[in-house]
């Protein structure tokens, strides 16, 4: 549902009053759209998703183990242990914890064909082209 033009004109204000009151927010937040962390997301959360899965049938094989190994237990609990470190490992890189961001490509497009600005001048101009009245 689109907003309505009391809504569009409120979200308006209340971003002129962020920028004015904290520009070094504003500026962290039009760096943080250049880093490309998502594009590489569904790829990473299945690659966490296979580590889970191996790390569980480790640990369960190592408990399985254990008792078989009359002498040598604690190769059982050891390979359970490693399961486990393997499961954490998984769910850390499907929330992308521990890795760093990357920087955004540069577009291959001449820079006479890219709208030019940041993410944020780009709607600030479609904006402003919505709000002139049509001659």
């Amino acid at each position: 549902m689109p907003l309505s033009d009391y809504e569009k004109q409120v979200l308006a204000q209340m971003e002129a009053q962020l920028s004015d009151q904290d520009p070094k927010l504003v500026d962290q937040m039009r760096e943080s759209a250049k880093i490309t962390g998502l594009g590489s997301r569904p790829r990473r959360v299945a690659f966490g998703v296979v580590l889970m899965l191996i790390g569980i049938v480790v640990l369960v094989a190592g408990l399985i183990a254990t008792p078989y190994l009359q002498n040598f237990q604690f190769v059982g609990t050891l390979v359970g242990v490693i399961g486990f470190v393997i499961v954490v490992l998984g769910v850390l890189q499907i929330f992308g914890i521990g890795t760093k961001p990357k920087a955004a490509p540069e577009s291959r497009r001449p820079a006479a064909a890219r709208s030019g600005g940041s993410f944020m001048d780009r709607q600030q101009e479609k904006w402003e082209r919505r709000q002139r009245p049509e001659l």
